[in-house]
C-alpha cells in the first residue's frame, strides 16, 4: 500500500484492482533453430518467427 504518493497509488491500483488481463503470447513457427536464445543463423540472413496471440 502506498501512502501519499499519488503515482504510486495508481500503479498499485493497476497492478492490484484491475480486473482485465494482459494477452500473452506463444511462439508457433521458427524457421531457424535457437540454441540457449541465440539464432544460430549467419550475419545478413532473413529469420521469421511467427506467434500467436493468446488472451
Amino acid at each position: 500500500m502506498n501512502d501519499w504518493n499519488l503515482q504510486a497509488a495508481v500503479g498499485s491500483y493497476f497492478d492490484f484492482a484491475s480486473p482485465a488481463k494482459l494477452p500473452s503470447m506463444c511462439l508457433v513457427k521458427d524457421d531457424v533453430s535457437a540454441l540457449n536464445n541465440e539464432i544460430t543463423a549467419p550475419p545478413n540472413t532473413s529469420v521469421r518467427k511467427v506467434w500467436i496471440v493468446i488472451e
